[in-house]
C-alpha cells in the first residue's frame, strides 16, 4: 500500500505501509517541520477499502 498525504507545499509518501506493526519506517528526508505552525494528526485514520 502506498499512502500519500499532501499538505501546503509538503508531500509525505509512505511506501509499503503496514500500520499496526512494529516495522513502520517513516521517510521524512528533506522535510523541515515548524512545530509551531504545523501539526500532523493521524488519529482515527482508516486505511483501505
Amino acid at each position: 500500500m502506498i499512502l500519500d498525504l499532501e499538505f501546503d507545499n509538503t508531500k509525505l509518501e509512505f511506501d509499503n505501509c503496514e500500520l499496526g506493526t512494529e516495522n513502520i519506517k517513516w521517510e521524512l528526508d528533506n522535510t523541515e517541520w515548524d512545530s509551531e505552525n504545523r501539526k500532523l494528526e493521524l488519529d482515527n485514520i482508516k486505511l483501505g477499502s
